[in-house]
């Protein structure tokens, strides 16, 4: 079977100077050395200070903490994508809010302000707001930022695999360093806004409360980065250029192979680079792949049929989604993954074409 994903993380030896600064330190969590030097570095690459960042042990918890903080533990709706992976759904209801799944743009596949104004009108209660980067696509900061200043209700952009493309500024910007995603440290997550109080205020809820002095000062989460994951993020860094032009030249190879047989991407508007590919088929999505991982070739519907139909988020609202729907009956995740032979793409997109050209369904 040809695999899906195959992340690729930095060598033992390129990781290993950042592991001998750790047994010489002896501090292995609680926002060490080499965590404050990865969110530096981080925000530095942003144009930012570095009290404008703050890493966290997963992209979820980063997520529900930056919630928690910016609703203050207030009860209410948090408006999202259904387009999205469950995880953004699972850190809003952590965060203590119901999610309400709204539609996307069927253009850029994402949730925009317009969508969000229609909704206020029929949603009570809405208390924050979660865009996302379906796939990597980056989300346009400035409409969102001037949403919050309009209504005073807070957004957190879940950019979970957008870290090549997406910009940051005034709205707060959490990216995930999974193994899968373009930017790796194992696990891990960072968010970044252009707002010291704010950082210092979800610092307090992956730390139990804590921030400079050992009192909980509010309800909170333990969500903090070990050392060891910021030194792999740290190694990852020290390559980010060349990886991101391997990414850049394997999606170049990609829809070349494709475009040879006919098969074009439909995508969306400005969709960015990062570590998965996604295309929009005619065929439906569960047929094609199907006949896919009968031939042997890994795939994926990465967001199944939207959030709103995962059985963990039945009990919450939603509103009408078409465009969720259509595309989750012809979205499809084909195998991307840096060491991809040319014979292993070829025979990819030889059996993706032969698929299609005898398809019945």
């Amino acid at each position: 079977m040809v695999p899906i994903a195959r992340p690729l993380l930095p060598s033992a030896e390129a990781i290993r100077p950042y592991l001998e600064r750790i047994d010489k330190t002896r501090i292995y969590s609680n926002f060490g050395p080499l965590a404050r030097e990865l969110e530096a570095r981080l925000a530095g690459h942003f144009g930012l200070s570095s009290d404008c960042a703050v890493s966290a042990a997963n992209a979820t918890l980063a997520l529900t903490s930056t919630l928690a903080a910016m609703t203050h533990g207030e009860q209410g709706v948090c408006l999202l994508p259904s387009w999205t992976f469950c995880a953004s759904a699972h850190a809003v209801i952590a965060a203590g809010l119901k999610p309400h799944f709204l539609d996307v743009d069927p253009a850029s596949w994402l949730l925009t302000p317009e969508l969000v104004e229609r909704a206020l009108g029929e949603v009570a209660n809405v208390r924050a707001i979660m865009p996302v980067a379906p796939f990597g696509a980056p989300v346009a900061l400035a409409s969102w930022e001037e949403l919050t200043l309009r209504t005073g209700i807070p957004v957190v952009i879940d950019a979970a695999a957008a870290f090549a493309e997406q910009q940051v500024g005034d709205v707060p910007v959490v990216f995930s360093l999974h193994a899968t995603k373009i930017l790796g440290a194992g696990e891990g997550g960072m968010v970044l806004v252009r707002n010291p109080h704010l950082i210092a205020e979800i610092t307090k809820r992956l730390n139990f409360g804590f921030y400079n002095v050992r009192s909980a000062s509010v309800a909170a989460f333990n969500g903090k980065m070990s050392e060891y994951a910021a030194a792999v993020g740290l190694a990852s860094f020290d390559g980010w250029e060349e990886t991101r032009m391997a990414w850049s030249q394997l999606l170049t190879r990609y829809e070349h192979e494709l475009d040879l047989r006919g098969i074009r991407r439909t995508r969306p508007l400005n969709p960015g680079l990062t570590s998965t590919l996604v295309y929009s088929f005619p065929k439906d999505a569960r047929h094609l792949s199907a006949r896919l991982t009968e031939v042997g070739i890994g795939n994926i519907r990465w967001y199944a049929d939207g959030c709103h139909a995962e059985p963990a988020f039945s009990a919450y609202s939603a509103g009408d989604l078409p465009v969720t729907k259509a595309l989750a009956s012809s979205c499809l995740g084909l195998p991307f993954y840096l060491d991809l032979d040319e014979r292993t793409l070829s025979q990819i997109a030889d059996a993706l074409s032969g698929i299609l050209r005898i398809a019945s369904f």
